[in-house]
């Protein structure tokens, strides 16, 4: 049995007519005829009784009626769904991403992606820089929104922020109301850093900052995720250095200071593997080209 029978036997059911069935195909009457004899002997039995006066469906053939629509239908379904998975239309995508990407690009991102591609499944995981750059490396996710500047081959970056770090202060600290900060500000205060294993870029970073500025605070914590970064803050044991975007977050107890150095910590990209770049991938790349910000 073949999709195109079954095509020329709806035809047949519906016009009554071996002429005028093929002329809708665009079809001569004698391949029509071969072909639904073709399906009868495929089935095993007559689909139409035929006579002087035409030819009108049997009772099987008017069961088979039925299934040959939903069986075309399907068909149809089976056909756009391959050819929107092909496009990047359809189908699972993964992105990895980090806390501090969902106070600003993830939302932007996702609703970008979201309104184009609406029937793509998309499924996130949180990671730190470094385990989302293990899993792109071994394909386990498509796509990651993390802080890195170059991962590396195969790995393949689009800047999307680059960001003006703030200082997070007790919102009882006695600077906590200051409107600008130095980083000689802080010297001897005690700081709350990302961990070096965790987050490396954007601890040392902070070192580095701190040692150009020729300020010595001094270190006592690391911590694991941004939260908990935020809680100790919070806590009013230290104060920390963070993305400004994280102003937006719903901290209570945290009071965020813009600083006059500009610390260079908190590029946020989106990075992929170049080696196996899907066309779902290469849309979610063109969507995110769209809220990067200016270079």
């Amino acid at each position: 049995m073949e999709l195109r029978h079954v095509r020329s036997f709806i035809a047949v059911a519906e016009e009554l007519n071996f002429g005028r069935a093929a002329r809708r195909l665009g079809l001569s009457q004698p391949p029509l005829s071969k072909q639904i004899q073709a399906l009868e002997g495929a089935i095993g039995v007559p689909l139409f009784e035929r006579s002087k006066s035409g030819v009108r469906l049997t009772k099987a053939g008017e069961a088979a009626l039925r299934e040959a629509y939903r069986l075309i239908e399907q068909a149809d379904r089976v056909q756009q769904a391959a050819r929107q998975a092909e496009a990047g239309e359809s189908g699972q995508m993964t992105i990895g991403y980090l806390p501090s990407a969902f106070y600003e690009i993830m939302p932007q991102l996702l609703a970008s992606f979201r309104e184009k591609w609406p029937d793509v499944e998309v499924s996130l995981k949180e990671f730190n820089t470094q385990g989302a750059v293990q899993e792109l490396r071994n394909g386990r996710i498509d796509a990651a929104v993390i802080r890195i500047a170059q991962g590396g081959e195969p790995l393949q970056s689009m800047l999307l922020r680059s960001e003006r770090c703030f200082a997070a202060l007790p919102s009882g600290h006695p600077l906590a109301k200051s409107p600008l900060l130095r980083l000689e500000d802080l010297a001897g205060e005690t700081l709350v850093v990302p961990s070096s294993h965790a987050f490396p870029r954007y601890y040392n970073a902070i070192l580095e900052a701190f040692t150009k500025a020729k300020v010595r605070p001094q270190f006592r914590h690391e911590a694991l995720s941004i939260a908990s970064l935020l809680a100790v803050v919070a806590s009013g044991i230290a104060v920390s250095l963070v993305p400004r975007s994280l102003q937006d977050s719903p901290t209570h107890g945290v009071a965020f200071v813009p600083l006059v150095e500009t610390v260079p910590i908190v590029d946020m990209s989106l990075v992929w593997n170049g080696n196996s770049p899907t066309r779902l991938v290469e849309n979610l790349i063109a969507v995110a080209k769209t809220i990067a910000e200016p270079s």
